[in-house]
């Protein structure tokens, strides 16, 4: 990938927890509103048992999507609860993508993990769903029936420049990558694809989606890690999990 990102500030003014509670209300409210209009309109029915019917179906779907709603909510609640144990993030990896040839069965996925042990001190169910995000974001930007994508683990250093760019400590770090050769993005989407809400289609709160990248960078940073990106537009894009490399 020959584009590296710049840090991305101009979507992050804002806390992003505090974007996605934002988000998160907002959405609720249209939806509970929605739910109180089709029920009133259904208790003044006389004599329309079909449109009735059509109202509380309806009715039945709004509550579907207040059910999302809160799970979200529970899901960025619990970013930061992490229980940590030592563990192989290659071993985290294969769990994670075992699967994936089941749902992926119209693309190429290889894998190129470190020969060697990777240990990491992680919520193994957090990372694996910050993971998931990466693998899913690089499969939707690929072409229909077609690309590829591979998944990478290594040990990277990082000392001066790179520190202050990532705002890290100085030290080893262990690497994941999610690498595809879809669409890749343009520099404005870029800065922008961790900001809650945002897609590079839709832009900003369309709907509850926007909200995958946001929750795998909370996580990732509850861990003292970040994610980094490379994308090349036309060329595909690279998502990387930096995480702290666990030494006894």
């Amino acid at each position: 990938m020959e584009e590296r990102v710049e840090k991305l500030e101009n979507g992050m003014a804002k806390d992003p927890i505090q974007m996605v509670t934002e988000g998160v209300a907002h959405d609720f409210r249209n939806l509970l509103e929605a739910i109180r209009s089709r029920a009133t309109t259904a208790k003044n029915l006389t004599g329309s048992l079909n449109r009735a019917q059509s109202l509380m179906c309806q009715i039945v779907q709004l509550i579907d999507q207040n059910t999302h709603v809160v799970d979200l909510l529970e899901q960025f609640a619990d970013t930061r609860k992490c229980q940590k144990q030592v563990v192989d993030l290659n071993r985290v990896v294969e769990m994670i993508f075992e699967h994936a040839g089941y749902y992926m069965p119209d693309i190429i996925l290889e894998f190129d993990l470190l020969g060697r042990s990777i240990p990491v001190a992680v919520d193994a169910e957090k990372i694996s769903q910050a993971a998931g995000v990466l693998l899913e974001n690089a499969y939707q930007a690929l072409p229909e029936s077609k690309g590829m994508i591979i998944v990478s683990t290594d040990i990277v250093s990082m000392v001066n420049g790179s520190c202050e760019f990532y705002g890290l400590p100085a030290g080893e770090y262990a690497r994941l990558t999610v690498a595809d050769n879809g669409s890749g993005m343009e520099k404005d989407v870029l800065t922008q694809v961790f900001t809650p809400y945002y897609t590079g289609e839709n832009g900003c709160y369309p709907g509850r989606k926007g909200l995958g990248l946001t929750l795998a960078q909370n996580i990732v940073d509850s861990h003292g890690g970040t994610i980094d990106i490379w994308s090349t537009p036309g060329s595909g894009s690279a998502f990387s999990i930096n995480l702290p490399f666990f030494q006894e």
